[in-house]
C-alpha cells in the first residue's frame, strides 16, 4: 500500500515523545528520593559528683632494707682458731658459741699468776709478823727505829705486789674467757673468713658477721622539697608528728607488706650531693609461716609509702574520668540541659583510685566516668549516676 505523506512526517510526534520521556524520568526520581533520617539520640554516659573529704598525704619513696644490727665478729685475744661451732648461713641464739681460740696458753698464764700470788701471800704473812715483832722490840728498846721502818716498807711492797698480781689474774681470767667467742644476739651468721688452725690477731681479723633479721630498718631519702613540705604541714597542723607517721613497704609482687613501720629517725643535715635528707623506719620482720625464712631481707630494694599528714577538704574524682591529651589532663563536666563542657584540671595526689583535683573543678560538678570516648565539648548527653564499683572497675581496666 502506498505511504501517505502524513505517515511519513508528523511535526507533533517528536514533541509528544519528549514530553512522555520527561514525565517518566521525573516520576522515577520522585520514587528514588530517600526519606530524611531521624535526629541522633544523645549518647548515654555515667557521671559521678566531685566531692570533698579529708585524705592522707602519702609520699612515694625508694628505700633499702638494712639490718638493725650487723656485727663483725672480731677476736679480742690473739691465738690459733681451735674450733668452730656453727654452720654457715644458719641462725644462732644469743650467747651461742661461735669460735674457740686455743685456751691453753691463757690457762698456763693464769696458773702461773695464781702460783705467784700464793708465794706473795706467804711473804705477806711473814712480813706482817716481822712488823709486829720489831714494833714490840722497838718499844722495849731492843730494836732500832730504822729496823721497824724497813720492816714496814717490806710489808707495804708485798701488799702492793699482791694487788698487782690480783689485777693480772683478773686480766688473765678475762683473756681466758675471751678465747670462747659467743653470739652477741640472735641472728643469721655469715660465712667464716678464717678457718680452724689459722692464727688470728686481736682487734684486727674479722672472723665472720652476724646479722639481726627482726626487727629491720628501711632507709630512704627525703628531698629538700619534701622535707620542707612536711615541716609546712606540721606548722599548719595538718602534718603528723614523727612518731605518728606510718610507713608501708611494697613487696616484689606489688602487695603491701602486712606490718606497718614507724619512722624513728630523720636527719636534719642535707646531703649536698643528693639534695636530700636521710630518713629511717623500723619494721617487725618475724619468720614466715613454717620458719622458712623472712619476707624482708637486708640489702633488698623496697618501694616505700610514707603517710606524713592529712589534706582536709580535698576535691576527689575517679581517675577514670581524666583524659590525657597534649594540652594536658581534662575532664568532661555535664552541666545545664545535659550539655557537656570540657574542663582542663590540675591533678594532685591519688588516694584509693581517686584523684585529688587542685584546680578546674568545684564541689558538686558532675564528671563523666563511663562513656568518655563518646562525648565531646558542647554536645548533649543522657547522663545516669555511675555505680561506685563500676567506676572502680573502669579505673582498673584503664590501668591509670
Amino acid at each position: 500500500m502506498p505511504m501517505r505523506p502524513v505517515d511519513r512526517f508528523d511535526p507533533l510526534r517528536p514533541t509528544l515523545v519528549a514530553g512522555c520521556l520527561l514525565a517518566l524520568l521525573l516520576a522515577g526520581c520522585e520514587q528514588k528520593k530517600p526519606a530524611s533520617p531521624p535526629p541522633p539520640s544523645p549518647p548515654a554516659v555515667e557521671v559521678t559528683t566531685a566531692t570533698k573529704r579529708t585524705v592522707p598525704i602519702v609520699l612515694q619513696l625508694s628505700g633499702t632494707l638494712t639490718p638493725v644490727k650487723n656485727v663483725k665478729i672480731i677476736p679480742r685475744v690473739s691465738g690459733f682458731i681451735f674450733d668452730r661451732y656453727f654452720t654457715e648461713g644458719t641462725f644462732v641464739d644469743k650467747d651461742a658459741p661461735l669460735y674457740l681460740i686455743d685456751p691453753r696458753p691463757f690457762e698456763e698464764r693464769l696458773a702461773r699468776l695464781e702460783a705467784q700470788l700464793k708465794g706473795q701471800q706467804a711473804s705477806l704473812v711473814f712480813w706482817e709478823s716481822e712488823e709486829k715483832r720489831y714494833t714490840r722490840l722497838s718499844k722495849q728498846g731492843a730494836a732500832s727505829l730504822e729496823k721497824v721502818e724497813g720492816t714496814r716498807a717490806k710489808l707495804d711492797v708485798t701488799r702492793a705486789d699482791i694487788e698487782n698480781t690480783n689485777a693480772q689474774i683478773r686480766n688473765a681470767e678475762l683473756d681466758l674467757s675471751l678465747t670462747r667467742i659467743n653470739a652477741p644476739f640472735y641472728g643469721r651468721v655469715q660465712q667464716t673468713q678464717i678457718n680452724v688452725g689459722n692464727l688470728v690477731q686481736a682487734q684486727k681479723d674479722v672472723l665472720t658477721e652476724l646479722v639481726q633479721m627482726d626487727p629491720i630498718y628501711v632507709v630512704f631519702n627525703l628531698s629538700r622539697a619534701q622535707s620542707f613540705e612536711i615541716q609546712r604541714l606540721q606548722g599548719e597542723g595538718d602534718g603528723f608528728a614523727l612518731e605518728d607517721m606510718v610507713v608501708e613497704l611494697i613487696m616484689p609482687d606489688g602487695k603491701i607488706y602486712e606490718k606497718k613501720g614507724k619512722l624513728n629517725f630523720v636527719s636534719f643535715l642535707i646531703d649536698p650531693s643528693t639534695d636530700s635528707v636521710t630518713a629511717r623506719a623500723i619494721f617487725d620482720n618475724p619468720k614466715t609461716v613454717g620458719g622458712r625464712g623472712f619476707d624482708l631481707v637486708p640489702g633488698q630494694y623496697a618501694p616505700v609509702r610514707a603517710t606524713v599528714g592529712k589534706m582536709p577538704d580535698a576535691l576527689l574524682i575517679p581517675r577514670s574520668a581524666v583524659v590525657e591529651t597534649q594540652d594536658g589532663p581534662h575532664v568532661y563536666v555535664v552541666g545545664d540541659q545535659n550539655k557537656v563542657e570540657r574542663r582542663k584540671i590540675d591533678p594532685g595526689a591519688v588516694h584509693q583510685q581517686q584523684l585529688v583535683v587542685t584546680r578546674g573543678l568545684a564541689e558538686g560538678d558532675k564528671v563523666v566516668v563511663v562513656g568518655v570516648q563518646k562525648v565531646r565539648d558542647g554536645i548533649e548527653v543522657k547522663p545516669t549516676a555511675a555505680d561506685a564499683g563500676k567506676a572502680g572497675s573502669a579505673v582498673k581496666a584503664s590501668g591509670s
